[in-house]
């Protein structure tokens, strides 16, 4: 991310004129908007565009929002959280898990910050909104799987839970006893580095660096996770920690429960179970004997046959782009120039606004199925009638105004505009530019009655008008379920 959105301490604020360069910092390090257009920046234009698409699936799993209250709206909070998926997308996913559990971020978005042991006294109760989640949601699901991802049944034929109630009571006990790290502010005070504040054991609110243990806060007794693994009595709040992450990793639901998401969020939404199975297989076994590493697994992943092979001859492969994508995927066809500020108006109508997900739960439902099918199609889940005219109007947009004109606040903006002189040259010869067009933004697989038609299409507009053979082109080719889907 831009050095500017990871200051933790901006001295700016929204109270001075809206043309001055106080208010200018504002806007890039008290919200979202200098986070946003990095990301896009870095979609667009960053020389490791795998490494951005994996951190931005991971982001769809291991979620914290915006949503949540303004301290998650200030840019270096955001920023730093999205730095460590950045940075591990490619490393050991045991790590992965243990950097985003104990970071302020996902700890204040989940509320296991702050949270004290129980006390019976008192009437309070570990909070369990953590535990829950990252059993659920971030490493493995609610029903115990099959190496292919499928689900393990009991006698009566019902899917096996793969935690109980009493789980989530002694992980959430387990995970008591952390604060914000030292630095934080209290009554515009900042505390002393390396100590706590000295009247409550609750560090002030504070987003550099990881989460710090308070004294007398862990619950120090026995615990018991899914009925056998044993947390002995006395033990500190980060040996608890520790061995909770590596409980989480080495359970064998990981392995397929991450193939799936990242399989749906990368290639297709339908894997067989035996594509499911063979990623599955390199997390948990990367050919050395170590488990959990992410490379081996999206090398397994994106080199498997199922994900190589030609999708014309799968009627189930592929994936609907989601907003974001669809988006990235159309400004880099077209070779915009980008400082991609407020290009996050446009899937942000079409129901995917970055950093800002609805609820832990992402933008739409994991296991979200087509209506009346059996068929898997998460990104569905926020595609009616609204997010289809959104995507319309994108295309339109994009296609026939240019984009985006520079941000006036900003006296260095550049928008988002792209260049027509070159598709221009190639509109007196219509198949040339339908080859264009097939190349940039289909891959050079478009069906033949599809190039029929836009050739035709094409013909229909005078030759002495090549703007409007390019612009009409484009955008009929850019709403066809050709391009919306990925294949």
């Amino acid at each position: 991310y831009d050095h500017l959105s990871l200051d933790d301490s901006p001295t700016c604020t929204f109270n001075s004129d809206h043309t001055s360069a106080e208010y200018r910092c504002a806007l890039k390090q008290l919200t979202l908007l200098q986070v946003q257009a990095d990301f896009f920046s870095n979609a667009l234009y960053a020389p490791d565009q795998l490494r951005q698409r994996v951190a931005w699936a991971l982001s769809q799993l291991l979620v914290v929002s915006g949503m949540k209250d303004p301290d998650m709206e200030t840019a270096h909070v955001m920023a730093r959280y999205h730095n460590i998926l950045f940075e591990d997308a490619f490393g050991d996913f045991e790590r992965l898990l243990y950097r985003v559990a104990i970071s302020p971020q996902m700890g204040h978005y989940l509320d296991a910050v702050n949270n004290d042991r129980p006390d019976a006294s008192a009437g309070r109760s570990a909070n369990e909104n953590f535990a829950r989640e990252i059993m659920q949601l971030f490493t493995i699901g609610t029903v115990e799987l099959k190496a292919d991802g499928s689900p393990i049944l009991d006698g009566s034929g019902q899917p096996v839970p793969t935690y109980t109630q009493t789980d989530i009571k002694a992980l959430a006990r387990v995970f008591t006893g952390w604060t914000y790290p030292p630095g934080g502010k209290r009554d515009g005070k900042a505390d002393k580095p390396g100590t706590h504040h000295s009247n409550f054991a609750h560090n002030p609110r504070h987003y550099v660096g990881e989460m710090v243990t308070y004294p007398n806060g862990h619950d120090t007794d026995g615990k018991l996770l899914f009925s056998s693994v044993a947390f002995a009595s006395g033990q500190s709040a980060q040996a608890d920690f520790a061995q909770a992450i590596h409980t989480l990793f080495l359970h064998p639901n990981v392995g397929p429960y991450l193939a799936l998401h990242l399989i749906r969020q990368l290639v297709t939404s339908n894997p067989s179970p035996a594509y499911v199975a063979r990623v599955a297989g390199a997390f948990n076994d990367n050919g050395q004997g170590k488990r959990g590493d992410m490379k081996a697994m999206l090398r397994a992943l994106l080199l498997d046959p199922e994900a190589r092979s030609d999708p014309r001859f799968n009627l189930q492969a592929g994936l609907l782009k989601e907003p974001v994508l669809l988006v990235t995927n159309l400004l880099r066809a077209l070779e915009v120039q980008s400082d991609g500020i407020y290009v996050d108006k446009w899937p942000r109508r079409m129901g995917q606004h970055v950093y800002y997900s609805p609820s832990v739960f992402n933008y739409y439902p994991a296991d979200y199925k087509l209506p009346g099918t059996s068929l898997a199609a998460p990104q569905f889940g926020i595609h009616n009638a609204n997010t289809v005219l959104a995507r319309e109007s994108f295309i339109y947009d994009l296609v026939y105004n240019g984009g985006l004109s520079p941000y006036s606040k900003f006296p260095e903006a550049i928008g988002t505009q792209w260049d027509i002189e070159p598709w221009k040259a190639l509109a007196a010869t219509p198949t040339q530019l339908v080859d264009r067009i097939d190349e940039r933004l289909f891959g050079g697989i478009m069906e033949t009655a599809m190039r029929d038609t836009l050739v035709e299409a094409i013909n229909a507009v005078p030759s002495n008008k090549p703007d409007k053979r390019v612009k009409m082109a484009l955008y009929l080719a850019a709403n066809a379920y050709l391009y919306q889907t990925s294949r």
